[in-house]
């Protein structure tokens, strides 16, 4: 959960081009305007409340997970897995972006550097504030979220494995007595 939350607090600080970083890195959170077209739409009304929902759903979810895996007493097993998740999730999104050069010739960067008020000069750390960093932080969500469902059926399992067995021992107990 702090890991989450690390990266959560991280993508709202540099939100990337368009606050596409932290969409992207609360991707989980979208599954409402998957199944409801009117949720869907909402996202083009109210924007900030839809990513608001995404970052509280997603947040619940990384929270029952979290709980999930503690009851089945993994959390203390899973922590040299989830680290390198996290680094591939980082790394893929990373290196598949936008180039530095694709990035220099998006429509809304080449309209600044066309502005007579603005002057603007594209430089290389803006683009790894735009795009690298929230990328880098989502793709570190994305690979926490896909080790995070295996695990969560694991744990489920486990919890299922343990209750089968006190209610057999349970039987056992009363075939004795």
């Amino acid at each position: 959960m702090r890991v989450w939350l690390v990266f959560a607090i991280a993508l709202i600080v540099i939100p990337g081009f368009e606050l596409k970083g932290l969409a992207a890195g609360m991707i989980i959170g979208y599954w409402p305007a998957i199944i409801s077209n009117q949720i869907y739409q909402s996202q083009h009304l109210h924007p900030f409340i839809f990513l608001g929902m995404m970052i509280i759903l997603s947040g619940a979810y990384v929270f029952l997970i979290a709980w999930l895996l503690d009851k089945a007493r993994m959390t203390s097993k899973i922590w040299i897995l989830l680290g390198v998740s996290i680094f591939i999730g980082s790394t893929y999104l990373a290196v598949n972006g936008l180039s530095y050069k694709q990035w220099k010739s998006t429509p809304i960067v080449s309209a600044a550097m066309e502005s007579p008020e603005i002057s603007y000069q594209p430089t290389y750390s803006d683009y790894c504030t735009e795009i690298v960093i929230p990328r880098t932080l989502a793709g570190g969500l994305w690979g926490m979220y896909g080790i995070m469902a295996p695990l969560a059926l694991c744990s489920v399992a486990i919890l299922l494995n343990r209750k089968l067995i006190s209610a057999t021992k349970a039987t056992v107990n009363e075939v004795i007595t």
